[in-house]
């Protein structure tokens, strides 16, 4: 079972294929495939001791890096300013 605050960075992980140490409210270790390696309980202190594989090549993701999403987001509001023209225009035209 993972803990909870640990969901969020399975995500990323598996994403950049890389392992990550976390530390908040529980610290854990995540392996590049995204499993639980190691982790402690909710607000508790603790040593953990294991081995996180280091990956050195560079993924998809890191080498493309966030330009993915700004295309995504400009196509959205792209797409949000030509529904509001045309629904104006529809509006003005119904009006006359």
């Amino acid at each position: 079972m993972k803990p909870m605050a640990s969901h969020g960075i399975s995500i990323h992980v598996v994403d950049v294929s890389r392992g990550v140490v976390a530390a908040g409210m529980l610290v854990a270790l995540q392996a590049p495939d995204g499993s639980l390696i190691a982790h402690s309980g909710v607000w508790q202190q603790a040593i953990l001791d294991a081995r996180v594989p280091l990956v050195s090549h560079r993924t998809l993701a890191t080498r493309v890096g966030a330009w993915p999403e700004y295309v995504i987001i400009m196509l959205t509001v792209l797409a949000l300013a030509w529904a509001v023209v045309r629904v104006t225009r529809q509006r003005r035209q119904a009006s006359e």
